[in-house]
Parts: structure tokens; C-alpha cells; sequence
């Protein structure tokens, strides 16, 4: 979860902005508009720099700042150690960069906007600077080739970045917009390498501290190899929106596109292909401070789909629509879970856990049991597979009264819950997994219905036992 005092590096707080105002006016006039905006930016800059200075990796060196009453002039310098940033011992030296920060901001009288120019400097970039001068490497923005080299060991990175802070009573609208050029690398070993990217953009916009929205927008992206495309990005647009009321918190990420595909063949990995066309993925997160639940949905939508080897024989889906979704999920729970996926500590826990792929390497166990009771789980997908509806539909129920011991008794887990399976199958894709005399059987128990080629069968788990019936 996020920490609820971590504040934006262009924020200016309501205190802030209150000050500003009392500044101005017990002022009175032109010197006490200066020394309330001189305030505003300080601040304003103070907090930018800092959040730099606290990435792994990155020091600040020094900062200059001239004032004015409109506008005002920063100049910083970080020295950066990539090797620190990656984790190992620090450089020599010859192998640190120095990066400048530019910032010019114009200042009203309750706003302040700025615009950042970022200079890289530093021995580890010659190789690159070789690159760019002989063509290899290029950047491009509104169709014009930038001209980036400022020195033998100098590059003027291609990214701008603009700031804006407006005050309007107590509520206060932050932003940030970054804009990076095209970029084409052509590469000279023995794969020969091409990726070219248009230009790209990344925004992050605050009202206040109620609210949050983040975007990024990428319209193309090609990488080939040997000639062969490995990889293609259309039209890419990430899009996360953040409200807090409250003791209310959400969260919502989207990401969308008209293509997404790679296709490592040529490069020996015939499995690693995938075809995504015209997509949205979309996630929810609904959390109350005062609550030990939260609620988790997510949900996928796509013209087509083409996965090689995928599960269940299903590796071309058009139409696909998908969503799933978890209500009365414990906090606790869900973070050692998604701490043991996403940080690959599963190795370090011990566990008495009974799930077969998580005996050895589960974040539970007898002493720290996962709080499952009343945990509701939802999903529908539906789709057509070789042109032949494929629908399936699964809710789980545990029960509200269970006593969460499930790593001490995995069997009351499985009476605590109850389990619906309900699919509609195309006949052909059903016949890869149930031979012709077991589905001989199944119909004859009205276990399954055959009709105009589907099958249809609704799967139930309750008190230990499974069970099937024809829908």
C-alpha cells in the first residue's frame, strides 16, 4: 500500500499555499509578492531535487539558484554511480556520470510553472557518443534529427520535462510532463539489431491530496533481428488513477493498445510468441483505511489473441472478454502473498503449506496462517476459439465462520468453501482432454450436454465432494 505522507516532488501543500497568499499581502505590493513566490519555488525545488537525490545510485553535488519576481533560474548537478544503481560495489572514478539539471520557472501569483533541460557528462559515454556520430543511434522530435552531442564525454539528454503548480483557494493542481524523442538504434554484432520508438510522453497530474492521475503514451514501437520482426507496439497508452476520501482509498490502472506482439523464432525461441490486437486490461483496487478487507478486479478485453503452447490447447481466442474479480481479500494476506510473487523471496520462508506447488516455498504457515474467511472469488471469460464460442464462468465461497487453519488442516479448507464451475465448450476442444468413451458416460449420467457441437456442464464443489450435472 502506498504510504499515505509520501507526497509528490512538485507538490505545494495547503499550508504552503496559504503562506504565499498571507505573504503578498502583508507585503504590500511588488517586495512582498517577491519574497512569497521566492518561497513557492524554493520550496517547490527543494522537494524536486530531493527525490532525485533518494534514487539508489545518485548524489547530489551542488545547487545554484537565482530569484526573481518572475522568474527564476536553478542549476544542479548529481553525480551518478551506475554501479551502485545496479547493486554492485561502487566505480572508479573514470566511472562516474554527472548529470545538470536546467530548471527555468515563471512564477505568478499562485502558480509556478518550470521547464528542465537534463545534461549527461561523463567517460562511460563515449561508446555511445561513437554510436551517435556514426549514425547508429538517432533521436528525432517533430520530425527533426536532434543533435544531442555537446562534447567529446557530453550528451543533452532528449527528454524535456515541465512542471506546473496551480493554487486556486485551498486546492492545488500539480503537474508533471516529460516528453522523450523517437529513438533508432541500429546494432552492429553478430545479431543484427534494429529498434526504432516514436516519441513518447509521460504525465502525472494531482488535485490536492484527494487525487492522482498518471499516463504514459508510447504510438509505436519495432525491434527486429537479422531482418525478422521480434517485436511490435502500437498505439500504448498506460493510464492510473488515484482517489483518496477520507478513509477511502482506489486505485485504477488501465492499459490499452492496438497491438502488442513478439516473436522470438528468429532468434531460436519458437515459443516465446504472442499476438495481442486491440486490448484493454484494466485493474481495480478498493481499500478503506479502518477495514482489514479490500476488494481486487481486473478485467481484458481483445479483438485477438494468438499464444503458442498456451493452456488448455487454447492458444487463438478472438473476442476475448475476461473478468475476474476478489471481494473480502484480508490486507495482511494479500501483501505477504504479493511480496512472496513480485520479490522472489519465496526460497527464504519455511512452510508446512499442503498445496502441492507451494509445499517448500509458501509466506505461510502454522504460525502465520492466511486469512481466508469470506474470501469471494469471481471470474467470467467468453470468446471464440477456431470460431466457436467458448464461454466459462467461476465463483469460490469460503465460508465467513472459518477458523483460518488451513496450513494445520488443509481439509477444513476444503469443507469451508464452496466451488461452481459453469462451461460451454466447443465439442473439438473439449475431445483433447475427455476421451469419446468417457464422454459416452457423462452424457449418459447427464453429467454433460452435447448440442450443436458444444458442451455444457456445470462442475460443483461443496463439503469435499465434486460433482458434474448437464446445464
Amino acid at each position: 500500500m502506498e504510504n499515505k505522507n509520501k507526497k509528490s516532488n512538485i507538490r505545494i501543500n495547503k499550508k504552503l499555499c496559504a503562506a504565499v497568499v498571507a505573504a503578498a499581502i502583508i507585503g504590500g505590493g511588488v517586495y512582498g509578492v517577491y519574497q512569497s513566490q521566492k518561497i513557492a519555488v524554493a520550496s517547490n525545488y527543494s522537494n524536486y531535487i530531493s527525490e532525485i537525490g533518494n534514487v539508489r545510485g545518485v548524489h547530489l553535488k551542488s545547487t545554484n539558484a537565482e530569484y526573481g519576481l518572475t522568474n527564476s533560474t536553478m542549476i544542479s548537478e548529481f553525480v551518478i554511480d551506475p554501479s551502485i544503481g545496479a547493486g554492485n560495489q561502487p566505480s572508479s572514478a573514470g566511472g562516474l556520470l554527472l548529470l545538470t539539471l536546467k530548471t527555468n520557472v515563471e512564477s505568478g501569483f499562485l502558480n509556478v510553472d518550470s521547464k528542465t533541460t537534463l545534461t549527461l557528462q561523463g567517460d562511460p559515454l563515449a561508446h555511445t557518443i561513437r554510436q551517435i556520430k556514426s549514425g547508429n543511434i538517432s533521436f528525432t522530435k517533430d520530425g527533426q534529427t536532434l543533435d544531442i552531442v555537446k562534447g567529446y564525454n557530453t550528451l543533452q539528454l532528449p527528454v524535456t520535462i515541465d512542471t506546473s503548480s496551480a493554487a486556486s483557494g485551498l486546492s492545488v493542481t500539480n503537474s508533471i510532463n516529460a516528453s522523450l524523442a523517437g529513438i533508432d538504434i541500429t546494432g552492429q554484432g553478430m545479431i543484427r539489431a534494429h529498434v526504432s520508438t516514436s516519441e513518447s510522453n509521460f504525465s502525472i497530474t494531482e488535485k490536492g491530496d484527494e487525487s492522482a492521475t498518471i499516463n504514459f503514451k508510447l504510438p509505436s514501437l519495432v525491434a527486429e533481428a537479422n531482418g525478422s520482426k521480434i517485436a511490435e507496439i502500437k498505439d500504448l497508452h498506460f493510464l492510473k488513477y488515484l482517489s483518496e476520501k477520507d478513509n477511502d482509498k482506489a486505485q485504477t490502472a488501465t492499459i490499452k493498445g492496438s497491438k502488442f506482439a513478439i516473436n522470438f523464432s528468429s532468434l531460436g525461441q519458437r515459443m516465446l510468441r504472442a499476438d495481442l490486437n486491440d486490448f484493454t486490461i484494466s485493474a481495480d483496487h478498493l481499500t478503506n483505511d479502518k477495514e482489514p478487507n479490500m476488494f481486487i478486479s481486473t478485467t481484458m478485453d481483445a479483438n485477438s489473441i494468438y499464444v503458442p503452447v498456451a493452456p488448455f490447447g487454447i492458444d487463438n481466442v478472438e473476442n476475448l472478454s475476461a473478468n475476474i474479480s476478489f471481494d473480502n481479500v484480508d490486507k495482511k494476506t494479500f501483501e505477504q502473498m504479493w511480496h512472496y510473487l513480485t520479490k522472489g523471496n519465496g526460497k527464504h520462508y519455511g512452510s508446512t503449506n499442503p498445496f502441492e506447488d507451494f509445499s517448500e516455498r509458501s509466506p505461510f504457515n502454522k504460525s502465520n496462517e492466511p486469512i481466508l474467511n469470506g474470501l469471494k472469488f469471481d471470474a467470467s471469460i467468453s470468446g471464440k476459439v477456431d470460431g466457436k464460442d467458448a464461454n466459462l464462468s467461476w465463483n469460490v465461497d469460503v465460508d465467513k465462520n472459518y477458523d483460518n487453519i488451513a496450513m494445520k488442516d488443509y481439509s477444513s479448507l476444503e469443507n469451508a468453501l464452496v466451488s461452481t464451475i459453469t462451461i460451454n465448450a466447443p465439442l473439438d476442444l473439449y475431445s483433447k482432454y475427455v476421451g469419446k468413451e468417457q464422454r459416452q458416460d457423462q452424457v449418459k449420467n447427464k453429467e454433460i450436454l452435447i448440442e450443436n457441437n458444444q458442451v455444457k456442464t456445470i462442475i460443483q464443489y461443496e463439503n469435499g465432494k465434486t460433482t458434474m450435472k448437464a446445464i
